[in-house]
């Protein structure tokens, strides 16, 4: 029977090796060898393009990829940059951009080998200088550029590609990928990708996901880099997610490689606050050493042969173990083996109904913490800014707060089930926190599962003391049962289950096998704390990608944690009320820390609060608004709303906005008009005869009987200077079909065939409107009369000169996204 100490050895152990080893690496100074890495060579990068937002479409953004362009000409590449234009379905119509990449290429000694590709973004969201994203994914690609270059010929083509338009929307990867041969590379010749990305300032750098058939592609990894930090379970969270990055791009088309982040200070996410100054430059330093060195590894042998998907994982950031999916089932059978063994010295034939138990025990050590820190994330919510609210701002407070209260209800049903008591209590009680779920935000279907799960668990597993020794090896049997039902449905994730489960039969063989002695006690604990540690390091990352909006996973960890501290059950049992206190502490640590977050104002210089105003012109009325977008409304732009006249909120459909907040800013300060027309084929004996007009400057038509039969119209608007954004509504009278002879403002048709229904507004969006013939629209009408009411908002930056001025915002008030910039709005009637 291991003694009480060694539980609190296992466990300060584990937090020890854990906070010691997730650190990144050191930077290097500008002094380092040409040949390596230096974060502080790459600063010089990121402090020319985060000077300001530059969001596609911008002046800022024309000045950052000029200076890019000149950059990798300085480093001997030959750079273009290639002009392009994409667009994507969406539910009710279409978005796209105009959109400007910039290719460099630097020759191989083997021409004829596939190439290597080293990609990033260099756009930015509106409102945000971007120096984390991407602006150190940019940086990262031009001084591993640079120190390829330093170290002589490379075998193969090492080509750059700095994509615009990724936060609108990936239009830039997509236009290179779909027209891979324009330019001066072909990108069809491409051998393996590296993309890199962000999401924060801080953090070690994760390869988070890698092509299809990676077999090749980890083996590189893993010989290649020094620091890894990776593993299979991102990949296949990734892969489930909603959103994309650019690597999907050519992972779509079959491209192996990787894609490379750090997601730290999730604050600092398309914010004010992603500035050069507040970058670790820890993290870039991190995420250029493995861009180096993969990047080197893919010039001199390629990625490697293709072959199934491995499972892989690093360990403490020091080696990457990878296996094959049926490496699994090996280390399954040697976890049943040993569980075996210890349950045969420990007596389990005598105690089937405390390992039964047991199991249960186990499923109430992820639904009971996972149903308490939704109800705290139900109660405490991140608000509508989400990345910029409370929560994000002491994102690190708020994750010790979430660890806090769930060992402390782990701890608590433990020390509860081993003394059965409070059984109807604990059920009740987890019936009324899953009720509580739904007191805010209306019915929560997920609460309340967790809650009627939970509920049943208690009553199942309380009710008499829980023999220790039977308890601990139904918890073990449990976790096998558990790895194996993940090894045959998601063998790439099995390992977060199966690596621990392994460690706990390990040490629970130790404990059966060995005399009670100071040195077995010493030997299983230190055995429990390195791989609790590991656990401890891999929930941290995990936590910082998906903890603002599922703090539930935490639960999963009190599971695998429970695996690891249960052969010390015994010790723990034997320590008497010591685990109530210890529960009751960390409990009432976390909620403390969680309501500290919640209630007490973050609100600094270093993360402000956010604020978004626009000056919207209404070109139809003549008359202004001040108006604010989002379901939350800040002081500062409540006193600016309310310096024009009365506040009110409602919705805005023609800037595609379900909710916002205004106030009448009176008429509109003067603004050039823009006009809608028609273009469209006629026979060469007749031409179509206009009719009248709705609005001033409407050239209104009517249907032509010498009109080509079936022939197209198109809806014409002329390009709008200094325009970065324009949403366009139409809403026709009768049906009809978008066609692919115009669409949007690309020179070349780029559009595709889309029924349109009567009465429901199809609404396009265009980024980067390049000048020239400005937006067009074309369809098929199948009735020879009809109209179309055509609704338009265009975006452009700055406050518009001759409007009343905006006041200054104190330190600890950022504007958000397109805040302070002038959207002018309006809408005509055209008739066929």
């Amino acid at each position: 029977m291991a003694k009480a100490w060694a539980f609190w050895l296992v466990v300060l152990g584990a937090l020890a090796l854990a906070v010691l080893t997730v650190s990144p690496p050191r930077p290097r100074a500008a002094a380092t060898p040409v040949g390596d890495f230096s974060a502080e060579r790459a600063m010089t990068v990121v402090h020319d393009i985060a000077r300001a937002p530059h969001p596609i479409g911008s002046a800022e953004h024309d000045r950052v990829r000029d200076a890019l362009t000149a950059r990798l000409e300085a480093l001997g590449f030959d750079a273009m940059q290639i002009p392009g234009s994409a667009v994507r379905k969406t539910d009710d119509g279409y978005v796209g951009a105009d959109v400007t990449n910039i290719l460099g290429v630097l020759k191989g000694r083997d021409r004829a080998k596939p190439g290597v590709l080293l990609m990033a973004h260099y756009d930015s969201v509106p409102g945000s200088p971007a120096a984390a994203d991407d602006s150190a994914g940019v940086a990262s690609v031009l001084e591993a550029a640079r120190a390829l270059k330093a170290r002589g010929p490379q075998a193969r083509d090492l080509v750059v590609l700095l994509t615009d338009g990724e936060e609108t929307g990936l239009f830039g990867a997509q236009a290179a990928f779909a027209d891979p041969a324009r330019g001066a590379y072909d990108l069809r010749r491409i051998g393996a990708v590296i993309n890199l990305e962000t999401r924060g300032s801080s953090g070690p750098a994760f390869m988070f996901e890698t092509g299809r058939d990676n077999a090749g592609v980890i083996g590189a990894y893993a010989r290649a880099v020094d620091r890894p930090a990776a593993n299979s379970l991102t990949g296949w969270v990734y892969d489930r997610m909603p959103n994309g990055s650019d690597f999907t791009v050519p992972k779509t088309l079959g491209l192996p490689g990787v894609n490379i982040a750090f997601i730290g200070r999730p604050f600092d996410y398309h914010s004010p606050s992603a500035t050069p100054a507040n970058l670790d430059r820890r993290s870039l330093q991190h995420m250029g050493d493995q861009t180096l060195e993969m990047a080197q590894a893919f010039l001199t042998h390629g990625p490697g042969a293709r072959g199934p998907d491995l499972v892989y994982a690093d360990v403490f950031g020091r080696w990457l173990l990878a296996y094959p999916a049926w490496g699994g089932w090996l280390l399954l059978m040697v976890c049943g083996g040993l569980i075996g063994f210890a349950a045969q010295r420990e007596g389990l034939p005598e105690q089937r109904l405390d390992a039964l138990r047991g199991v249960g025990l186990l499923m109430l050590l992820l639904v009971w913490p996972a149903l308490v820190l939704h109800l705290a994330w139900r109660l405490a919510p991140t608000g509508p800014d989400f990345y910029q609210s409370a929560t994000g701002a002491r994102f690190d407070v708020y994750f010790a707060g979430m660890a806090l209260l769930a060992a402390g209800m782990a701890l608590g049903t433990v020390s509860l089930a081993a003394r059965g008591k409070a059984r109807w209590i604990a059920a009740g009680a987890a019936l009324v926190a899953g009720l509580l779920c739904s007191a805010r935000g209306g019915f929560d279907v997920e609460g309340a599962v967790l809650g009627v799960a939970a509920s049943v668990l208690f009553a199942a597993v309380l009710g008499r003391p829980l023999d220790p020794r039977g308890a601990t090896q139904g918890l073990l049997i449990g976790g096998l049962l558990l790895g194996l039902l993940l090894q045959a449905l998601a063998p790439g994730i099995a390992f977060l289950i199966v690596w621990p489960l392994l460690g706990a039969a390990v040490t629970a063989a130790i404990l059966a096998a060995m005399a009670p002695s100071l040195v077995r006690d010493l030997i299983a604990a230190a055995m429990a704390a390195v791989f609790l540690g590991w656990v401890l390091r891999m929930a941290a990352p995990l936590f910082d990608g998906l903890g603002l909006s599922n703090p539930e996973l935490l639960g999963l960890f009190t599971l695998i944690g429970a695996m690891l501290v249960t052969p010390f059950l015994l010790g723990w049992v034997a320590w008497g009320k010591g685990g109530h206190w210890t529960a009751f502490a960390c409990s009432i640590g976390g909620v403390a820390l969680i309501a500290f977050v919640a209630l007490s104002p973050p609100w600094t210089a270093r993360t402000p609060r956010p604020s978004h105003v626009l000056y919207v012109a209404d070109q139809t009325t003549g008359k202004a608004r001040v108006v604010s977008v989002g379901g939350e409304l800040d002081p500062w732009g409540r006193g600016v709303l309310a310096s024009h006249g009365p506040v009110q909120e409602g919705s805005l459909p023609l800037l595609f906005a379900d909710h916002v907040w205004w106030a009448p800013a009176g008429p509109s300060v003067p603004i050039e008009a823009r006009d809608v027309s028609w273009s469209y084929p006629v026979a060469a004996s007749a031409r179509p005869r206009p009719t009248g007009t709705d609005l001033p400057g409407d050239p209104s038509l009517v249907w032509s009987p010498s009109l080509a039969r079936n022939a197209p119209l198109t809806i014409a608007m002329p390009y709008w200077a200094g325009a970065r954004d324009l949403k366009v509504t139409l809403t026709f009278s009768s049906d009809v079909t978008a066609t692919d002879e115009a669409m949007g403002f690309s020179t070349t048709p780029i559009g595709f065939s889309d029924p349109v229904q009567a009465g429901r507004p199809y609404r396009v969006r265009w980024y980067a409107p390049a000048s020239g013939p400005g937006f067009y629209f074309s369809f098929r009408s199948r009735v020879p009369h009809g109209s179309v009411r055509v609704q338009w908002a265009a975006l452009r930056d700055g406050w518009p000169a001759g409007a009343r001025p905006l006041p200054s915002r104190p330190a600890n008030v950022m504007a958000m996204n397109s805040s302070d910039a002038t959207v002018i709005t309006g809408e005509q009637t055209l008739r066929w």
